[in-house]
């Protein structure tokens, strides 16, 4: 779910057309979301192959980011791109918060 979310991150903005208002500054938020969804899709790859609890914790710190990334860049009036960051900030926070407590190796008897 986080290489999807990741994946959805990387491409939407290059996909849709998004109406944006003027005087927004669209490289800040293009940037934003394409680096956002390759370090989603790269640190849920990793974790397929590595067992780490910090890639958990860097993909819900990630998660909690992108969540809070239209407040902090300006974009929260632009419904789409507001709904994109919301939902895919949520799956990546939840799927990154799951699977921090999922017992490792260590915790078994």
């Amino acid at each position: 779910m986080s290489f999807t979310a990741g994946l959805w991150l990387l491409l939407a903005p290059l996909a849709f057309r998004i109406d944006w208002p003027v005087g927004l500054d669209l490289t800040h938020i293009a940037m934003n979301s394409l680096a956002s969804g390759l370090a989603a899709a790269a640190l849920a790859m990793l974790e397929m192959f590595v067992f780490l609890r910090w890639l958990e914790l860097a993909i819900t710190l990630l998660g909690l980011w992108v969540i809070w990334a239209p407040w902090m860049l300006g974009f929260y009036l632009v419904p789409a791109a507001l709904a994109q960051s919301l939902v895919c900030g949520s799956v990546l926070a939840l799927m990154g918060g799951l699977s921090l407590l999922q017992p490792t190796w260590d915790d078994m008897p």
